[in-house]
């Protein structure tokens, strides 16, 4: 998702910091992270977003819709049980 860095203009961004616990692996619109949490800084789009985070041990998968606004930081702190 780098390229959503060098593409976005401040105008048309948010950032997205994202933590779970235990730590797992992350897709936001079905692309994979290829990292873990915590994601800490993750340009996006302004908009929604979905955050998939798939469990380390099970493979189960949480997902959440997240609301990316203009120049704000999204916070999404989730516990997989």
């Amino acid at each position: 998702l780098s390229f959503w860095d060098e593409l976005l203009l401040p105008e048309e961004a948010g950032v997205l910091r994202l933590r779970s616990d235990p730590v797992g692996r992350v897709r936001i619109n079905g692309i994979d992270l290829e990292q873990p949490t915590p994601i800490n800084g993750l340009k996006l789009p302004i908009g929604q977003h979905t955050v998939e985070i798939i469990h380390p041990e099970s493979g189960e998968k949480w997902s959440y819709r997240i609301q990316i606004k203009v120049g704000r930081t999204t916070l999404l702190n989730v516990t997989l049980k």
